[in-house]
Formats: C-alpha cells, structure tokens, sequence
C-alpha cells in the first residue's frame, strides 16, 4: 500500500471514530456501564488518530515537492547524534515515569481508590518493570 493512500485511510478511521463518538454522545439518553464512558474514549482515539493521519499526509506532500528536505529528514534521521540524545531523553523520561507511577500508586492506596483500580494500576507498574529489565539483559547479552 502506498504511503500517501494509508495516511487518507488512518485520516478517515479517525474521523469516523469522531462521528461514531459524537452519535454515541448524542443518541444516548440514560448510558449505564461502560457506554457512559465509549463516547468521549471514541472521540479521543479519532481525534489521535485522525491528527496522526494528517500530519502524515501533510509531511509526505512536503516532501514530494522538496526532494532536498527529504534528503536532509533522512540524514537528521540516521544521525547518531540525534539518534544518542533521543534514546538519553527516553531513558530519562522512563525514569521520571517509574517515579510518578509510584507516587500515585500510593497516592491511590491512600486516598482508599477501588481496589481493582489500584491492582490494575500496580499490574501496569510491573509490567513496565519487567520490560525494562528484559531489555536490559537482552542488551546486555548483545553487546
């Protein structure tokens, strides 16, 4: 598939995602259950993805026309400058999350949250954990 057609699709999920939310929020007067919930879910996955299929679009019609600026976003790219300070940011940003992940977490235990809520969330907290020390042994092995 070409990539200019998947950039239309992804647009046109996404606005259908939009209407789908917006007709859920209108047409339902007494929502129970998750439905109370669907609509404004719907309408921010649609506005997400309909902004990621935008964007794509606009880029790729930039870049058909400036063949100089292609090649100039495919050697920013590759750099491994920039390459090194995106992976230091994700590294510190992950860092940063672990530690606003335990704050709430307590903060949710303390203030009695649903304890469904609360051990989903702790779910979330190990999940991320473990990834990260998977890939660590992983690289380790590697390198």
């Amino acid at each position: 598939m070409k990539k200019g057609i998947f950039h239309y699709i992804i647009t046109t999920i996404g606005t259908g995602l939009i209407v789908l939310g917006v007709f859920f929020l209108v047409k339902l007067a007494e929502p129970k259950g998750m439905m109370q919930v669907l609509p404004y879910i719907s309408i921010g996955l649609g506005c997400g993805v309909c902004g990621h299929g935008i964007g794509g679009a606009i880029a790729l019609k930039k870049m058909r026309k400036n063949p100089n600026l292609q090649k100039q976003m495919e050697i920013e790219q590759r750099d491994e400058r920039n390459t090194a300070i995106a992976q230091r940011a994700k590294a510190k940003a992950f860092d940063w999350m672990l530690l606003v992940y335990a704050a709430l977490l307590l903060a949710f235990s303390l203030l009695r949250v649903d304890m469904t809520a609360v051990l989903l969330f702790v779910l979330a907290y190990l999940l991320v954990i473990m990834v990260g020390i998977y890939y660590r042994f992983k690289y380790d092995n590697e390198m």
